[in-house]
């Protein structure tokens, strides 16, 4: 195996169609907030490929496939063991990328599915790389880690590389609900929140477009309309995952695990003083406020479940942010992990995320379920990477496209409480899907 670093930046997503061998993957997180955004890291020609389908556990080893028994994290944890590595000074030495899907969240949490699903990508998938790349966006530098030595030769001369635009066909997009629809949701959910089942619960519309979208070009145009933190295109199993993701789900360095969950969006002004008046409103709304609490609190228990006792703590209450087409409040909660704990400990006790299922989860998941008449497969499910070192980051899969061979399929939603407006919360969806809308519609 070859390392060599580079002492310059390279385009993830160029580089990335550049190197691709099999299933390849890339964590595109060129827009830098605080300490997140700092690494995009790319996969390609995996070892090993893990996935879900329909219940059932497959592995592709040496070029053969076979059927795996026991759950996905099970079968999981024993290659994260196998492969385990010392400490190391990079982000990512080599490891597992890939995603979780809501619905399989749904089946940790014995919550019964009921809807069909829009796409035949696989519940989860997963695939092992050691040859990757890492563009230290902070520091302005790439390294890379092959088997081939051409492959660095071929980066060094790709630095100054035209780029050429990308066009997409004509489409035509629309929702699963109507309008007046997804606001009868919204006051289905109040009913519930009246009866006292639940406090807040996030639901979504479905959008989608039928006829042949090529998924490199689709993702070059809407990386730029919606650049962020936890960008991500993956190709898996019956189709591509295009993420442009502004929310962490979890991650680890070292003993320490944050979450930051997201509530309450603005459109984003790129006029300063009217944008600045967006983020003061979001800060003093005290709906909002009160939206990202029950979340906080809903985190903090899941976290106190694997982190010793007295460490969980919100390091950040409030703080907005701004992104490439909204204004978000949101915050930062961490905890100390206990010794020998597994990733598949992790996942049962945290996913899916709080902030994008409501409080209490299992019955707001079950709520969702029955308002919402598609799966949500990816959506709000969990895209990211598991390092040998230990390190893993995810995002939660929101502003996320799949593509496949029939169209593509993205959600919007939102959470709903008590006093929330229907027409208001219709209005938010629009605003949080709009850069995607804008790539792919005609109108």
């Amino acid at each position: 195996m070859h390392r060599a670093e580079l002492n310059f930046l390279i385009d993830p997503f160029l580089t990335f169609k550049r190197v691709k061998k099999g299933y390849s993957m890339l964590l595109d997180s060129r827009y830098q907030l605080k300490d997140y955004g700092d690494y995009s890291i790319i996969g390609f020609n995996p070892k090993i490929i893990l996935k879900q389908v329909n219940g059932e556990i497959y592995i592709t080893e040496d070029n053969k496939d076979f059927k795996r028994e026991g759950t996905f994290l099970d079968v999981l944890d024993y290659y994260l063991d196998l492969y385990k590595k010392p400490k190391s000074d990079l982000i990512f030495d080599g490891g597992f990328i890939g995603y979780l899907s809501y619905d399989l969240g749904m089946d940790l949490c014995k919550i019964k599915r009921k809807n069909k699903a829009s796409t035949n990508i696989p519940e989860a998938f997963f695939a092992y790389y050691d040859e990757f790349i890492i563009i230290d966006h902070k520091n302005n530098t790439t390294i890379i880690n092959t088997k081939d030595f051409d492959v660095v030769n071929l980066l060094k001369n790709i630095e100054e590389e035209y780029k050429i635009d990308n066009y997409i066909g004509n489409l035509e997009l629309t929702s699963n609900f109507t309008k007046e629809e997804y606001k009868k949701g919204v006051e289905r959910v109040r009913e519930y929140i009246r009866q006292g089942e639940v406090y807040q619960v996030n639901i979504s519309q479905q959008f989608y477009a039928k006829g042949f979208i090529n998924p490199y070009d689709a993702y070059a145009i809407l990386r730029r309309a919606n650049y962020g933190p936890y960008n991500a295109f993956l190709e898996v199993d019956g189709g591509f995952i295009l993420s442009t993701s502004p929310e962490q789900f979890i991650r680890k360095r070292g003993e320490y695990i944050t979450t930051r969950p997201i509530k309450g969006t603005t459109k984003r002004s790129y006029d300063k003083e009217e944008n600045e008046k967006l983020k003061k409103m979001l800060l003093e709304s005290e709906k909002i406020k009160s939206e990202l609490l029950m979340i906080i609190d809903l985190e903090r228990n899941d976290l106190s479940k694997i982190c010793y006792p007295g460490t969980v703590e919100v390091k950040n209450l409030f703080e907005v942010e701004e992104y490439a087409t909204v204004n978000h409040l949101v915050s930062t909660i961490q905890g100390k992990l206990l010794d020998d704990i597994k990733f598949s400990d992790i996942i049962k006790a945290m996913f899916p995320g709080g902030s994008i299922t409501g409080a209490p989860k299992l019955r707001s998941m079950e709520v969702i379920e029955e308002i919402e008449n598609m799966s949500r497969g990816i959506y709000t499910g969990s895209i990211g990477y598991i390092s040998n070192n230990g390190n893993f980051d995810f995002n939660i899969a929101i502003r996320t496209v799949v593509i496949d061979e029939n169209g593509l399929y993205y959600n919007v939603g939102g959470g709903i409480v008590w006093d929330s407006d229907p027409e208001d919360e219709y209005e938010e969806t629009l605003h949080k899907g709009r850069a995607i809308y804008s790539t792919f519609s005609t109108k």
